[in-house]
């Protein structure tokens, strides 16, 4: 009797990282699964620009840290396996040039350790009272605590728009989330150190060309039943106890058991026919903002407004502008970071966000605007705080990146939460960190607990 049993129906609408990590995990067992992808691939923002020569980048996202176990175990699922290197960041120019690369303290450090070993003291405290200073943004504690201009916009702020990408928006993340780039032994960046602030070269690693890693997982899904339709754009969702029904761009109609949304917060709300107030409420607060990132070769503008130093193959550069001492502009040197570029280019390519000055014309390979949701303490009291209780009404899970964190790992945990919720198997439960990490992500946005007997 159990093999005649229907089949839970499934649609996952977006196929970028939550979208596929779901489908993967769902095509394990009893599940027809559907991803409704509106562009002509899957993968999402994890994108590849072809350049001449057979030289390619992978554009936005660009890879991870060791903690990203759920991301690394997926890649190996799918065939592929990661390129380590090593971090190392020039931030601020002149004066105020400070390095993790460096042996001894920069001028700047020097002048400000006594507010570093301040520092240390204060986020032994935000740790221990995570639940209270996720509601605060970082600008206001340290102004309430009497930390420097300097302190705030030329250590802290430039370090936190590198790791987390939120540029004009740092001053207005929580404190919780910074707390957690030296504290959290699970997705910790980098070690506090009481003079140097930070003194070790972390490990990170690079993506495999990303075009092909979701082509590969697209043949994978495909091969395990799971139906893929690109171009296929959801236009509107009606819920009831019963199920779900998405009425497509074609006005075709069709109902599931369940809904995966995995599309932006502004997409997913507006998806809602019928949205609770609770829902409007949780996803009307995502904030979303735009970065313009252009791809070059102008190694001119990178030496006038970065120190950059050839022998440390250093990848990233981070300046505060001098017009506003709290925006920043990022460079990264691709070929320090991107392995295939180490082997066949020899000519210097770059990335900067939002360029405070113009970079040459003739030299600009790529242009790109794009869309990210802001760290903020807003972010966390308005909607990460209501999750447990949008997840799974009338049949509809969320995920992605906006859930918590807007790094790859959550947005591949999300769909492996979301797809546990529905009855899936969590395949990675041999692995003690990527456990950890998705059980306790479990626990905070679905507010249950993890059982690997499930």
């Amino acid at each position: 009797m159990e093999m005649n049993k229907k089949k839970k129906r499934v649609c996952i609408v977006g196929g970028g990282a939550s979208g596929v990590a779901a489908a993967w995990s769902l095509s394990q067992g009893p599940f027809q699964v559907e991803i409704w992808e509106k562009t002509n691939r899957i993968g999402g923002v994890a994108t590849t620009l072809e350049l001449d020569s057979g030289i390619y980048v992978n554009d936005q996202v660009q890879g991870g840290t060791p903690t990203y176990r759920n991301t690394i175990l997926l890649l190996k699922e799918w065939g592929w396996d990661i390129s380590s290197t090593f971090m190392r960041i020039s931030f601020g120019t002149g004066e105020r040039q400070w390095s993790n690369i460096d042996t001894e303290a920069s001028p700047i450090v020097k002048k400000l350790e006594n507010e570093i070993q301040r520092f240390g003291r204060l986020l032994s405290w935000v740790k221990w009272l995570e639940f209270v200073f996720v509601f605060i943004p970082i600008d206001l504690l340290l102004r309430v605590f009497g930390f420097s201009a300097d302190f705030r916009n030329y250590l802290l702020y430039p370090l936190c728009s590198l790791f987390f990408g939120t540029g004009i928006q740092t001053p207005r993340v929580s404190t919780a989330v910074i707390a957690r780039v030296f504290l959290d032994e699970d997705g910790k960046l980098f070690d506090y150190h009481p003079k140097r602030f930070l003194s070790q070269q972390p490990e990170v690693f690079a993506f495999p060309k990303l075009d092909s890693v979701y082509d590969s997982a697209f043949q994978k899904l495909k091969e395990r039943g799971v139906e893929i339709f690109c171009g296929r754009v959801a236009k509107s969702v009606s819920r009831s106890d019963k199920g779900v029904w998405i009425t497509d761009d074609k006005a075709v109609k069709v109902f599931f058991d369940e809904l995966i949304l995995c599309c932006d917060a502004q997409v997913a709300l507006s998806l809602l026919s019928k949205p609770r107030w609770l829902e409007r409420f949780a996803l009307g607060n995502v904030d979303y903002y735009y970065d313009t990132v252009i791809t070059h070769e102008d190694f001119d503008y990178i030496a006038k407004h970065y120190d950059t130093h050839a022998d440390r193959e250093q990848q990233y550069f981070v300046r505060v502008l001098p017009s506003d001492p709290q925006k920043v502009e990022m460079s990264f040197h691709l070929n320090h970071y991107q392995p295939q570029l180490k082997q066949l280019c020899h000519r210097p390519i770059f990335q900067t966000i939002f360029p405070a000055d113009r970079v040459q014309s003739d030299k600009i390979l790529y242009t790109r605007v794009t869309k990210h949701n802001a760290h903020t303490w807003k972010h966390f009291a308005f909607t990460v705080l209501f999750w447990r209780w949008l997840q799974g009404f009338q049949h509809t899970w969320f995920a992605g990146g906006y859930c918590l964190f807007n790094i790859h790992e959550i947005a591949v945990v999300s769909g492996l939460a979301a797809a546990y919720r529905i009855g899936g198997k969590y395949p990675f439960e041999k692995d003690n960190k990527a456990t950890r990490s998705f059980a306790s992500f479990l626990r905070f946005i679905h507010g249950v607990e993890y059982d690997p007997i499930l």
